[in-house]
Formats: structure tokens, C-alpha cells, sequence
């Protein structure tokens, strides 16, 4: 796989929540794999106590997966993966994901 432009490089780590009311786990799967991250919708809300919610999309050549914590070490921004497509053709073979970074009351 090879993606023609590389802009950061990403923590990516698997959730896991053994029991209930516990907090998540987090395993790391990948510690410096080269991504980028882009807004291509420019799609962000703010909620009426000042919280925010952006959507941005992630291009990388690791796996991902659905519910992964995705954390950009240029920015040190962390997001929740809401959904993967793996893309393929032409020698760029790549994974595609959305990604959903919340903080504080943000209505869907």
C-alpha cells in the first residue's frame, strides 16, 4: 500500500471494556503509522454549553478498526473511529475512516 501524501503520524489503539462500568483498556496497535487527516466536509457543531464536535477522515496503510481511539501526534488531538473502507486499485491501497472527535453536550 502507498499513499501519495503522508501529513502526521497516528497512535492507534483497540478499545476494550471487559466488564461493565469499567473503564475502556486501551491496547496500543500502532504507534507511529504514517496518516493524514483531513475535514473534507468542514463539518463541525457546537452544543450550547460550549462543547464541539468535529468530523474529519483519516487515510492510513495500517488496519483500523470501528470504535478505535485514533490520536494525531502533530496535534495531539485524539478522535473515535466511527467507520472503515478499505480502498484498493491502481497501487494505492489504503484504509479510509471516519473519524468523530466530542467533547462536552453535543446534540447528534
Amino acid at each position: 500500500m502507498t499513499l501519495p501524501l503522508t501529513t502526521t503520524s497516528v497512535l492507534i489503539e483497540d478499545g476494550d471494556t471487559p466488564e461493565p462500568f469499567e473503564g475502556t483498556t486501551w491496547t496500543t496497535r500502532h504507534t507511529a503509522a504514517a496518516a493524514h487527516i483531513s475535514s473534507p466536509s468542514g463539518r463541525d457543531r457546537a452544543g450550547e454549553d460550549g462543547g464541539e464536535r468535529i468530523d474529519a477522515v483519516l487515510l492510513t496503510e495500517v488496519e483500523v478498526w470501528r470504535g478505535d481511539r485514533v490520536t494525531d501526534s502533530a496535534t495531539g488531538d485524539a478522535y473515535r473511529v466511527a467507520w472503515v473502507v478499505e480502498r484498493t486499485g491502481l497501487g494505492l491501497d489504503h484504509t479510509k475512516a471516519g473519524l468523530i472527535r466530542a467533547s462536552g453536550e453535543v446534540p447528534a
